[in-house]
């Protein structure tokens, strides 16, 4: 079995091993700049060791900020974290999902409250068809989860936070993909799984492979307009290096993890829709209040909110 390597050690000592020479030539330049002194401005030696020691002390400033500078960086990247981003309406086009499922190679699951930005116009509608007919025929695993529109404190107080049809375009959204789901062969659908939880949506998740874009909702704001982060399988700057000496270790990054988990635990505790189901969630659909749809708010470029 190859041996492990803990590439966090080596970071480790690789950045004290860089402090320390940094802190030489800092002392290097003190003990340069002091004889300079000693020896005085008019000996030819005593010029050139404080122009030496000046331009040492310059350097090691500018390494120690970039030093420190790259360390946060680091740690960054070695919790998984690809890119940030402030509002997913403005970062992410409407075809970056249905990309995401083009390029994934195994799995693409979804975790959200509605999910409706997939069916938010006729023209995305045929296109999230097209996309998830075909990922499913490449055998790929699906999961979508929803937040129980009926009978659930949550999906109320989302409704009423963003302001929008929340539970009435969780309910379109299901039925679409149901119906979508339905002309596939038996084999298909049991790849093509379709959920709903009960559990406080506090992100959504949707994850691709080993990618997975985790958008961070806010009280009383549009998930549609919430801010978050892409995480990433994106292995420590010394993968390459290890798997070159024979070596090996755990780098799947640590935030990925954290997310992943979480996923798979709401996704454990769901319930499977039916077709009996989806008879209760049209009937109970009939009964919401008229409020402006996601699609609505997509086109009319707003967010409901001051």
């Amino acid at each position: 079995m190859p041996q492990k390597l803990d590439i966090s050690r080596l970071t480790g000592a690789l950045r004290q091993f860089q402090r320390r020479s940094l802190a030489l030539a800092v002392v290097a330049a003190g003990l340069l700049l002091a004889l300079g002194i000693a020896t005085g401005p008019e000996d030819t030696f005593g010029i050139i060791s404080v122009s030496l020691s000046t331009g040492i002390l310059a350097s090691a400033i500018v390494a120690a900020v970039a030093l420190e500078r790259e360390d946060f960086a680091q740690a960054i990247s070695d919790l998984g974290v690809q890119s940030l981003f402030k509002d997913r309406k403005s970062e992410f086009d409407d075809g970056y999902w249905l990309g995401l499922l083009r390029s994934s190679n195994s799995s693409f699951r979804v975790l959200g409250v509605a999910n409706h930005g997939y069916i938010n116009d006729e023209q995305a509608k045929e296109e999230s068809r097209q996309e998830f007919l075909r990922a499913v025929r490449q055998r790929k695993s699906i999961e979508i989860l929803w937040l129980t529109p009926d009978d659930n404190p949550a999906a109320d107080m989302r409704e009423k936070e963003e302001q929008r049809s929340t539970r009435r375009d969780t309910v379109n959204a299901i039925e679409f993909f149901w119906e979508l789901r339905e002309g596939l062969t038996e084999e298909e659908q049991q790849r093509f799984s379709l959920k709903e939880y009960k559990a406080l949506p506090t992100c959504g998740i949707t994850w691709a492979d080993n990618q997975l874009v985790v958008t961070h909702y806010l009280s009383g704001r549009l998930n549609l307009r919430a801010p978050g982060f892409v995480l990433g399988s994106s292995l420590f700057r010394y993968d390459r290096f290890v798997k070159a000496l024979g070596l090996s270790q755990d780098t799947s990054p640590p935030l990925a993890q954290v997310y992943a988990r979480n996923y798979r635990e709401v996704a454990g505790k769901s319930s499977p829709l039916t077709g009996e189901r989806l008879t209760q969630l049209r009937t109970f659909r009939e009964t919401l209040p008229e409020l402006p749809s996601e699609s609505e708010l997509r086109l009319s470029g707003g967010d409901g909110h001051d």
